[in-house]
């Protein structure tokens, strides 16, 4: 815009010929230093193209001629063309316009002329007034007083605005690479102060549209990847649980082989390795954790049901481990008759002391946990006998309510004759009918065997037999009295032959 200023000005000087009293070489050679005007009158005849003219000037025109003469000048010879341009320009440039009214107004000299808004008579373009004398204002393409930009254009959503402030997050125009702008410093509504729309996953919680947001993929933790807080039906694993809708003080309590943290988190057994366990037996128990050691464990067989867990035994170290204690008999017996074989009742449930003389128990275990094996050992377990069903039992005493079972004596006659006494045994020999009843192993014997006394000539009588071990004749001349070795021995005589054992017995 300044060679714009410029080159006005310098138009306008040659219009005049000549601007500011400049000594210019044509003047000086043309008029030899006469006045102004006659300077000025000269320079024009000169330019005529034909000055030999003889023609006689007449009257207007011979002022001029003498104005010339009066400069030393030959211009006898110019014609009336000739004199009457020189003339027109003498008495309208030199006399009218310079000795009158000045220069021709013109952008750049302080005046404000007509046509021009602003004359500062500077070349500044990005002040108030332009190099072409108009106020500076917003779209002009300049870049004026108070405007941060200005590109000529009347599109609001570019760089620069139509208010020419460039485009700024937060001035309610959107513009690139702008998602929104709302005029707002407010994170939580659906623009976000950094003109970006809200989505979940930016970190700010939109407010009537998500529950949280804590900008991560993790789907279970406190917040979801659909930012929604965790709840309790939600299918997911998140928050606080340690399962799926479970666990955790909040939710539900977890079933078993649910995740779990502590015990409190499972609805049914404890908590073992990190899952809910049953705890119906020790066998499950240890199922669940093989590096649990012997001793008092609460069980719970109907898991969860109405009958309320209870304090058990369980050898979780022994012949496999995962044993559940049902009996003791610490140097006494339990007859065969005993009811306490078939009945619903306990003696002594919660005395676990395995050292004390004549102290025997039978537990809640007996009536409550199923089983398919069974077993007896030594209080230390330094030795032991398995016996395993043909079938599993809801319990033992649906076991020893059944039929007799004899077992093949080389399973049990190694361990049961070395428990205690040899009584009279032994010595149906040949003779008797039928011979093996005399000496038999297994349960439940005196069914197998009938209660009634039979005998069976000279000293061969039998009627009876252990709940678990073994039974033998004796030699008691036809009075039908019989000794047994193991749990729940028979005697028809006295307490005398009742075998004293110290054994636990178990089952799983």
């Amino acid at each position: 815009m300044t060679n714009v200023k410029h080159l006005t000005m310098a138009l306008a000087c040659v219009a005049t010929i000549g601007c500011g009293g400049d000594d210019t070489g044509t003047g000086n050679a043309t008029t030899g230093g006469a006045t102004e005007a006659g300077s000025t009158t000269a320079a024009a005849s000169t330019t005529a193209p034909d000055t030999t003219s003889p023609t006689t000037t007449e009257p207007p025109t011979s002022t001029s001629s003498d104005a010339t003469s009066a400069s030393g000048s030959d211009a006898s010879t110019t014609d009336i063309n000739s004199t009457t341009a020189t003339t027109d320009a003498t008495t309208t440039d030199a006399t009218t316009t310079d000795a009158t009214t000045g220069a021709a107004p013109v952008c750049g000299d302080t005046v404000v002329d007509p046509g021009e808004e602003c004359d500062d008579g500077n070349d500044i373009d990005e002040d108030a007034c332009t190099n072409l004398c108009k106020n500076a204002a917003c779209g002009d393409a300049i870049v004026g007083p108070g405007e941060a930009c200005d590109d000529g254009n009347d599109v609001d959503d570019d760089a620069c605005s139509n208010t020419c402030a460039s485009a700024a997050c937060g001035d309610a125009v959107v513009q690139a690479p702008e998602e929104c702008d709302d005029g707002n410093d407010i994170d939580e509504d659906a623009c976000l102060s950094t003109c970006l729309k809200a989505v979940c996953g930016d970190s700010v919680v939109f407010m009537g549209s998500e529950e949280c947001d804590d900008a991560n993929d993790i789907d279970d933790d406190g917040c979801s990847n659909a930012c929604k807080l965790p709840t309790c039906m939600d299918k997911a694993k998140n928050g606080s649980e340690t399962d799926v809708d479970c666990g955790g003080g909040q939710c539900p309590k977890c079933g078993l082989g649910n995740a779990c943290s502590m015990d409190a988190d499972c609805g049914i057994g404890p908590c073992l390795n990190n899952k809910c366990v049953s705890n119906k037996s020790c066998k499950s128990l240890f199922a669940g954790d093989n590096t649990l050691k012997d001793g008092k464990f609460m069980l719970d067989p109907d898991e969860g049901g109405p009958n309320p867990a209870f304090e058990a035994y369980c050898d979780m170290t022994h012949d496999g481990g995962g044993w559940t204690l049902i009996m003791k008999s610490i140097n006494t017996n339990f007859h065969y008759d005993d009811v306490l074989w078939e009945n619903n009742l306990t003696l002594n449930p919660a005395d676990f002391d395995f050292v004390t003389d004549a102290k025997k128990s039978k537990y809640q275990t007996f009536l409550t946990v199923g089983f398919g094996e069974l077993r007896t050992s030594a209080t230390d377990s330094t030795s032991s006998q398995i016996y395993v069903l043909g079938a599993p039992v809801a319990n033992a005493t649906a076991l020893f309510l059944g039929p007799g079972v004899e077992v093949n004596k080389t399973m049990l006659l190694p361990y049961f004759e070395g428990i205690h006494a040899a009584y009279d045994k032994h010595l149906a020999v040949g003779g008797c009918n039928p011979a093996n009843k005399y000496v038999n192993y297994g349960l439940n014997l005196k069914k197998l065997n009938g209660v009634a006394f039979l005998p069976d000539g000279g000293q061969c009588d039998w009627n009876g037999g252990a709940r678990f071990g073994l039974r033998v004749n004796g030699n008691h001349n036809g009075t039908g009295n019989h000794a047994g070795q193991g749990w729940g021995t028979y005697t028809t005589i006295d307490n005398v032959y009742v075998a004293k054992m110290k054994q636990l017995l178990w089952v799983r």
